[in-house]
């Protein structure tokens, strides 16, 4: 490695170091108190709230969600119903009932261990009936599937395979539970999923007003953006894209670090909200 590039290298881990530093400070300040951070997980409190995630997952997390406000939106009804799927440990979920206090929030979360911890984090808010929680991935069909676990944000349904896989992990037909229930909301994280389920529920779609997911490209599997956005216009929605890891060379760079070669979050909306926003 030459000095030049040894230095450049250097300074982006001093810059990345300072830059936690002073972003664990600003929360600590803010609506997290009592951060325990023990090196690879966090105990702290979010709103008045006890919860208990990965520390990596927490500061991603936490900072789009309450710090840049993410999945903030005007809404003029009464009651506001939220399908999250890939509730991961629950800081969506908590978003959703803490800012819009008559919601109801049905959410999914295929791996059984975060699971487990999603259940114990929003046990701590006392929101009685206004969360429904599954522990199955949002699927195409019900039944069961592979999945690979990495205990964080990462997990993902796919051919069981390596010392983290799952087998005979539930799931469930989101489209089925969409002509069940009515929902204003749907927030979508499943690590890949979102390829496949979008399409097969686009027509369950059009009575939902926003719907934010994150978009996760393979090098080597189809993209499938097409057959995504045909069926969400079809719905009359409109869109903003945001990349997520901001590759600023994607010529060079076969892939983000992930497994993916990008990532991105779409923010889907009708027409009227967009009104209501300007």
């Amino acid at each position: 490695m030459s000095s030049i590039k040894y230095y450049s290298t250097l300074f982006g881990y001093v810059v990345c170091l300072f830059s936690s530093l002073e972003y664990i400070k600003g929360v600590v300040k803010g609506s997290v108190v009592n951060l325990i951070y023990n090196g690879q997980n966090c105990d702290f409190s979010v709103l008045g709230y006890s919860f208990a995630m990965p520390f990596r997952c927490f500061r991603s997390q936490y900072r789009s969600i309450f710090i840049e406000d993410e999945y903030d939106f005007p809404w003029e009804g009464e009651e506001l119903r939220v399908l999250d799927l890939g509730a991961n440990f629950g800081m969506s979920c908590l978003f959703f009932l803490s800012r819009f206090p008559q919601s109801k929030v049905t959410a999914f979360e295929a791996d059984p261990a975060i699971f487990k911890t999603l259940k114990s984090n929003l046990d701590n808010i006392d929101v009685g009936s206004r969360i429904e929680l599954f522990n199955s991935a949002a699927w195409i069909a019900d039944g069961v599937l592979g999945f690979n676990a990495d205990g964080m944000d990462g997990g993902a349904v796919a051919p069981a395979n390596g010392e983290n896989a799952l087998n005979n992990i539930p799931c469930t037909d989101i489209k089925r539970i969409m002509k069940e229930n009515k929902f204003d909301v749907v927030k979508i994280d499943i690590e890949g999923a979102e390829k496949t389920l979008i399409p097969y529920i686009a027509e369950e779609l059009s009575d939902v007003s926003l719907i934010m997911f994150e978009y996760h490209s393979e090098c080597d599997s189809d993209q499938k953006l097409n057959d995504i956005f045909a069926g969400l216009a079809a719905q009359q929605f409109r869109f903003h894209i945001r990349s997520e890891d901001d590759v600023m060379n994607p010529f060079t760079s076969s892939s983000d670090g992930h497994g993916f070669e990008n990532r991105v979050v779409i923010y889907c909306y009708k027409q009227q909200l967009k009104k209501i926003r300007n």
